[in-house]
C-alpha cells in the first residue's frame, strides 16, 4: 500500500508519482506500471474539479487510453 499526502491535490499528486516511480516490488505480479499511468492520466489528476469523476468507473470510462500500447519513437 501507499499512500502519499501534502499540502494540496497537486503537490500530493507529484508527491505521488515520484513514490511510484521510486517504488520497488520483488517476487511477486504488481500492478506499479498501471498506477503510475493511471495517476499520470488527465482524469484522474484533474479529478479534483469534479470529484464525482473519480469513482471505480474512472478506468472503464478511459480504458482505451490506460490500456494503450506504447507507441515506439524513433531514435
Amino acid at each position: 500500500k501507499l499512500i502519499c499526502w501534502d499540502v494540496d491535490r497537486a503537490s500530493a499528486l507529484r508527491r505521488l508519482q515520484r513514490a511510484l516511480g521510486e517504488y520497488q516490488v520483488s517476487g511477486v505480479a504488481n500492478n506499479l506500471a498501471f498506477l503510475a499511468t493511471l495517476t499520470a492520466h488527465r482524469a484522474f489528476a484533474n479529478a479534483h474539479q469534479d470529484a464525482s469523476l473519480l469513482d471505480t468507473g474512472l478506468i472503464e470510462r478511459h480504458q482505451a487510453e490506460l490500456f494503450a500500447e506504447p507507441v515506439a519513437t524513433p531514435d
